[in-house]
């Protein structure tokens, strides 16, 4: 958070904020994206989400990192399991 803390304000993040505020939103509701990686090189994989409400402000923000070569599809189901348990 602290390199997003860093950039606040940039035209970046005013664009990708529009995207997000323009994707339908319910109020009532919290919109959750996941995404997991594999890093071969260092044999590890890392984890991550986050959780906007329905006017696009993060409410929650994580990523993790674990050893053990694992395939990019199992990185993202455990994104999304630790997603739900946010909920």
């Amino acid at each position: 958070m602290r390199v997003w803390d860093r950039h606040k304000g940039d035209a970046i993040e005013e664009v990708l904020m529009a995207a997000i505020i323009g994707q339908n939103t319910v109020e009532g509701t919290i919109k959750i994206n996941v995404d997991g990686a594999t890093f071969e090189a260092n044999n590890s994989y890392g984890t991550g989400f986050i959780a906007r409400d329905p006017n696009g402000a993060v409410m929650f923000a994580t990523s993790s990192h674990s050893m053990g070569l694992s395939n990019a599809s199992f990185a993202e189901m455990i994104s999304i399991k630790e997603a739900l348990r946010f909920g």
